[in-house]
């Protein structure tokens, strides 16, 4: 069994009309990112691949509208309604020859009052000749011209509407936010929530993804101008009766926070959590590999059926995320030795070997992905679903680099969050912790300050960003900097000053 990455052209619409063929005309870029300025003027260019006949291509502009699930719907663009469709300069329709690439030449005007990030939509479809008769599927593509107008003094900003603790349809616990953008600028956000006892242990840390993120795999959700967007995450700790403090760590614009926390109690009708046997139990359920380019190893997976009836178990992979960098998919060979459908026996046991080898060309660094093991009834019902962490570590004495994005400090009651954005701009996964100088306004240090990645959130992987959090009691009002250091394995990998203003009755 080998392991692909398969991608799939992205169809904006599929409109069935009356015709015998597939009209399908292709076009590149599909996304097109300009920076101006205002009163600038900048031309853009779209290549439109031909069929074996020629074709008319039509050209409308629409404007598009970010809904609540964070996927974009198309409107045609009226100019009272959204000014920046009359930026866009391009040719109602282009004959595309049989055989040939026609390139089709754009002009974005911007004026002089533009600002922010504004997003016109170029539908490309191809024209429908009335002679044509029988079922047409035709491709319409959208085009996004994203013209982000420079202008001082614009910043992004991020209002978090409703932040929850509900039940979903199978009654069981769910955490939902509802995120704002009031800003004229668009920008990426994710968000995790830390759910604790009223022993302040750690029941567990649970991501939060738009629904049109999670179903593209993006653990990121680009979020527009004056749109709101839903963020979901399940629960799947049980929550006994008592008190739970809830904190939201909400990621956006490259480094900038936004932390809340509330308390919530559960009184034990709210939800239904019947604990259930695990269906499948996996061994190892974290697969690691230390390799030399050109080097291979297997690994042995052991799948116990813990019920009384027959089971299938499948093997899929899954990446970390859309087009990740380091996906152990794309860069390392993996094999599954035997067959890729297994039957497990009532209360028996099964054994896969996963055969792991890195090419000789390949770079040094970590690559990482997920192995799915899915059981499913005879029947073909899905009953489980597990993932395997996949790790797979080529070469040694790799250099690690840290980005130092944002140091967010928020007051709760008597306690301030000191949370530290980082992003790992190195090869391989590293844990780094944080050390902060808090010094006052005669330069004194008042406070060292310890900050680490959460309970379970172990490392940071290559590309990704992540939080080194701590909470401080009995901090003083006043104006401090604070001298912050990024450190891993003793080294030193990033340090900035960050004035912060502590004040009596801080506001969440």
């Amino acid at each position: 069994m080998h392991f692909k990455r398969v991608l799939f052209p992205l169809l904006i619409a599929l409109i069935f009309l009356i015709n015998g063929s597939v009209q399908a005309v292709g076009v590149r870029p599909l996304v097109i990112d300009l920076q101006m300025s205002p009163g600038d003027t900048m031309p853009f260019e779209l290549i439109l691949t031909p069929e074996p006949v020629q074709r008319v291509v039509n050209f409308t502009l629409f404007e598009p509208r970010q809904v609540i699930s964070g996927g974009l719907e198309y409107r045609e663009g009226d100019p009272e309604e959204f000014p920046p469709v009359e930026w866009v300069e391009i040719p109602q329709e282009v004959e595309v020859p049989p055989g040939e690439e026609t390139k089709v030449e754009g002009m974005v005007r911007v004026p002089f009052d533009a600002a922010g990030s504004n997003t016109v939509v170029v539908m490309v479809e191809p024209a429908v000749e009335e002679a044509e008769t029988g079922i047409t599927f035709r491709v319409r593509y959208a085009v996004r011209i994203n013209i982000d107008v420079d202008r001082p003094g614009l910043r992004p900003q991020a209002q978090v509407l409703d932040f929850d603790l509900q039940a979903d349809e199978e009654k069981q616990p769910l955490v939902q936010i509802n995120l704002l953008n009031p800003s004229p600028l668009r920008y990426m956000a994710s968000g995790e929530v830390t759910i604790r006892d009223e022993g302040r242990r750690l029941v567990e840390r649970v991501l939060l993804n738009s629904p049109a993120a999670a179903q593209a795999n993006r653990t990121e959700t680009r979020i527009y101008p004056g749109a709101e967007v839903q963020f979901l995450g399940s629960i799947t700790e049980p929550l006994y009766p008592g008190e739970y403090e809830l904190r939201l760590f909400l990621r956006y614009a490259d480094g900038r926070q936004v932390i809340q926390s509330q308390q919530v109690q559960i009184t034990g009708d709210e939800f239904d959590q019947e604990g259930h046997m695990d269906i499948i139990r996996l061994n190892p359920e974290e697969l690691q590999a230390q390799m030399r380019a050109g080097s291979s190893t297997s690994q042995v997976i052991q799948m116990d059926n813990r019920t009384p009836d027959n089971l299938q178990v499948n093997f899929a992979a899954r990446p970390i995320r859309a087009d990740y960098s380091h996906c152990i998919f794309e860069f390392i060979n993996l094999e599954m030795r035997g067959e890729t459908v297994l039957t497990l026996a009532p209360h028996r046991s099964g054994r896969s070997v996963l055969t792991v080898r890195a090419p000789r060309e390949i770079e040094e660094g970590g690559y990482y992905g997920f192995l799915e093991v899915v059981a499913l009834s005879e029947e073909g019902e899905q009953l489980e679903k597990k993932e395997i962490e996949l790790e797979v570590l080529v070469g040694e004495d790799h250099e690690y680099k840290v980005e130092f994005l944002n140091l967010e400090v928020q007051q709760f009651a008597d306690e301030f969050v000191f949370s530290a954005t980082v992003q790992n701009e190195g090869r391989t996964h590293l844990a780094p912790q944080a050390r902060i100088y808090l010094r006052n306004e005669e330069g004194a240090v008042q406070r060292t300050i310890r900050l680490n990645l959460q309970e379970d959130e172990g490392r940071i992987l290559p590309g990704m960003t992540g939080l080194l959090v701590n909470e401080v009691r009995d901090l003083e009002p006043g104006k401090y900097t604070a001298d912050i250091s990024i450190e891993y394995g003793g080294e030193e990998l990033a340090a900035a000053e960050i004035p912060l203003n502590i004040s009596q009755n801080e506001e969440e």
